[in-house]
């Protein structure tokens, strides 16, 4: 639902403004309560100009069910010519900003195959250190997820498929005890895997509020999108100019932080060695000693399970599964990378 609403939603919508009218309110009020999202707007402040008044007044909504039939929804800005209201471009596209970094799913963990694959692949690479491991073990484990795993939306309606089949049966009279039991384990079945699509979106949504007794897809769904939408770069902004291309986003992003970054002269600081208090010998010795198995295992499980420890993909709650599964060997490698 987009178009020109003639009303502000916050102060900063109108130029000079510092409360909110009363139809601004109701106007508020209206949109919380048809669980409309506003698609974020990055381009320019305000969408319409009349003189010395400026206000964002034109907008676009999406509701939170529908919301979920797309990925990433951007709202772009172009001239407003002539008019006092710029033009507005709602955008479903999908941009190729490159091959995606890998990622390990919580829902992954749930299935049988992630274990036995994980087992197969680490016996291979039995002489490489934890990170070389690591890093092996993600080709196999991303063709394994699109073989074998495969979209948790396209099992569930597989299985619910199956399940009116019998249900079909039923219906014509066939009731045997072999259709019975076929029933019973597909709905255990299917069961398992909403449970991993609530797993996926939770992970996504990186949420820690959840109905333990209700599902809670719907709202990871609208916590995602929402955090999603604000982490994509549409575009970047070089001397007044609005920049789309990816290929040009990623190549000033890069000179910007060269830039940054650049040393252009070495500083050369000392200090007063007589001022700095030393540690004793003993001490040295014990900070410098190689951490115990127990103390490694005990710093990983206090961490949070849906934080990552650096960029490779795996997830805390990844690690502690990978320790389960491989055992005493994976406990080994661990020792031996300190």
């Amino acid at each position: 639902m987009g178009g020109d609403f003639n009303e502000i939603l916050e102060v900063e919508d109108r130029f000079g403004c510092n409360t909110l009218t009363q139809n601004s309110l109701l106007f508020r009020e209206w949109v919380e309560a048809m669980e409309l999202l506003e698609l974020e707007l990055r381009d320019r402040k305000y969408t319409w100009y009349g003189g010395r008044s400026c206000r964002r007044i034109d907008r676009v909504f999406i509701h939170v069910e529908l919301q979920e039939c797309f990925d990433i929804v951007r709202l772009k800005m172009l001239s407003r010519s002539l008019s006092d209201h710029c033009l507005l471009l709602v955008d479903s596209g999908v941009v190729d900003w490159g091959p995606k970094p890998f990622r390990t799913i919580d829902a992954w963990l749930t299935h049988a195959g992630f274990k036995e694959t994980v087992r197969k692949e680490w016996e291979k690479s039995r002489e490489r250190n934890l990170l070389e491991k690591l890093d092996l073990l993600k080709r196999p484990l991303r063709v394994w997820n699109k073989e074998k795993f495969g979209s948790i939306n396209c099992q569930i309606e597989k299985i619910e498929s199956e399940i009116q089949s019998v249900d079909k049966c039923f219906a014509e009279g066939i009731q045997d005890e072999c259709l019975l039991a076929r029933n019973k384990a597909l709905k255990i079945l299917l069961e398992k895997w909403y449970e991993r699509k609530d797993d996926y979106w939770r992970q996504m949504s990186r949420s820690r509020y959840a109905t333990p007794l209700d599902r809670n897809t719907k709202y990871f769904h609208a916590v995602t999108k929402v955090k999603r939408r604000g982490k994509v770069m549409n575009s970047v902004c070089i001397d007044g100019e609005y920049i789309r291309e990816p290929c040009t986003v990623k190549r000033e992003i890069r000179r910007y932080f060269e830039n940054l970054y650049r040393e252009d002269k070495h500083l050369s600081i000392g200090f007063d060695m007589s001022l700095v208090k030393r540690i004793s010998s003993e001490d040295s010795i014990f900070l410098e000693r190689k951490p115990k198995r127990e103390e490694i295992k005990g710093a990983v499980w206090e961490c949070e399970l849906s934080r990552a420890p650096g960029p490779d993909g795996f997830n805390f709650k990844s690690i502690r599964n990978l320790w389960d599964i491989i055992g005493e060997d994976f406990s080994q490698v661990v020792e031996d990378f300190f």
